[in-house]
């Protein structure tokens, strides 16, 4: 097993007979690594697989985040919902890629148009996500609202939206 992050070449495991095949889980598009791969025929699997449009022929297996992204953003859609909110990981992750793919075509499917300022990139983690929801929140007192809705969901316990937006990195009231 490699380690997450960690610069490492797959291919000389496979020519020194250490291993007959490698499946790579990692979410970066870019990773030379897995390019690698493909063009030593190495056998091996990666997940998430590239986008369709990459022209890459290696073995992948994908999540459905198709489906729940649509179900989520539908669901909004179909209530009269047009400010929707997308806090997505980085770009060069498949996962990003493939959800906010899928976030555009519920738009285009409901003949609408989403606001680019309301699509950010966060590290992939809860910080960063509270973080820049708050950020997204900043000058909408009912987002703050529901961030502490949300905050509450997930185990946190802001007694006031000011605690919220103070618990987000936010300054000021929600008023």
């Amino acid at each position: 097993m490699l380690r997450i992050n960690k610069q490492e070449n797959y291919v000389p495991l496979y020519y020194r007979r250490l291993v007959d095949g490698i499946i790579v889980i990692g979410n970066r598009t870019d990773d030379p690594h897995k390019i690698e791969l493909e063009e030593n025929k190495v056998p091996s699997v990666v997940v998430p697989g590239f986008p369709v449009d990459s022209h890459r022929n290696i073995a992948s297996v994908n999540s459905d985040s198709f489906k729940c992204v649509q179900r989520a953003v539908s669901y909004l859609v179909k209530r009269g919902h047009r400010k929707i909110a997308f806090i997505l990981g980085q770009m060069d992750s498949m996962f990003s890629v493939d959800r906010f793919q899928t976030y555009q075509a519920v738009f285009r499917e409901n003949a609408l148009s989403y606001d680019p300022k309301y699509i950010v990139e966060s590290d992939f983690s809860k910080r960063d996500g509270f973080r820049l929801m708050g950020e997204l929140a900043e000058s909408n007192a009912q987002l703050v609202a529901r961030s502490v809705r949300i905050a509450r969901e997930l185990g946190k316990e802001p007694a006031t939206p000011d605690e919220a937006r103070g618990f987000l990195g936010l300054t000021g009231t929600a008023s």
